[in-house]
């Protein structure tokens, strides 16, 4: 597995400077099988702009490979919280990852941290001698140069109709890693003229084309047949499902947090945290 900000937007993409590109608990991270990364990472042509000491630890791992951070900031000279800052700013932008997921906890840890509470912080781990990211895996960047953009949609487009069944532009609401839909519709447009989807109107409401495989199609054909019998189950507010306010009326929920979704024959009937706040509740129509 490797774990990686695929959606990253360059600072110029952005709107602010390599300044800002610093990593937080919101920002989007995607976990992936290795082998999948040539048709999930989007191509790059150009490298997003760094502040110095991130670009010169881009610049070192291009040029040794993947590496210990604390290998990297002694080649570098950099001070270990220097370091951490150059990596949270390459994660942020899409640019590496690192071997160990406890790499996460500490990025987001440090992101909380301002002020004197960061700088005692450092003190402490300057004066105990240890690196940045000590023991929590490998710097690597992040390849992205895999395959070529038609390839690339056509297997996410496949990703997506076995995610959902029927895919059409607005289910991309939820999927902030998906290409573009002019890219994704090239590509379903190409599979319906070989047979291996359907094109048609299946969900009402909604403009534009859709597509669905061929299992979706009956399915939805024997859910439209069935009584509503009143069945209620739940699911994350940050599962797929959760297309509240984009195919059901009513307000959308934030795909973060702890939150619940409440369905009543697919419907939303609300959503809570917990404790037994409510974030929302869909019109009973």
């Amino acid at each position: 597995m490797v774990w990686g900000r695929f959606a990253a937007r360059g600072a110029a993409e952005g709107g602010g400077g390599p300044r800002r590109q610093t990593f937080s608990r919101a920002s989007l991270i995607t976990l992936a099988l290795r082998d999948d990364l040539p048709w999930l990472l989007p191509r790059r042509e150009t490298d997003p702009p760094l502040s110095s000491r991130a670009a010169a630890v881009r610049a070192h791992l291009r040029e040794h490979g993947a590496c210990y951070p604390q290998d990297a900031a002694r080649a570098l000279r950099l001070l270990p919280a220097e370091m951490d800052e150059a990596i949270g700013e390459l994660v942020k932008t899409g640019c590496a990852t690192l071997d160990g997921f406890q790499a996460l906890r500490r990025l987001a840890g440090l992101a909380r941290r301002r002020g004197a509470a960061a700088r005692r912080a450092t003190r402490f781990v300057r004066r105990r001698g240890a690196g940045p990211l000590l023991g929590e895996g490998r710097l690597s960047l992040l390849d992205r140069h895999g395959a070529a953009p038609e390839e690339a949609a056509e297997l996410r487009a496949a990703q997506l109709l076995r995610r959902y069944g029927v895919l059409f532009r607005e289910i991309l609401a939820r999927e902030a890693t998906a290409p573009p839909w002019r890219d994704l519709l090239r590509a379903l447009r190409r599979a319906e003229a070989r047979g291996e989807l359907r094109g048609g109107r299946f969900v009402d409401g909604v403009a534009g084309e859709q597509f669905a495989l061929a299992d979706a199609v009956e399915s939805l054909r024997a859910e439209r047949r069935r009584e509503a019998p009143g069945e209620r189950f739940e699911v994350s507010v940050a599962d797929p499902l959760n297309l509240a306010g984009i195919l059901t009326p009513g307000p959308r929920l934030p795909a973060q947090g702890p939150g619940r979704l409440a369905l009543i024959d697919g419907v939303p009937a609300g959503a809570a945290v917990p404790g037994g706040g409510v974030l929302s509740s869909a019109p009973s129509s």
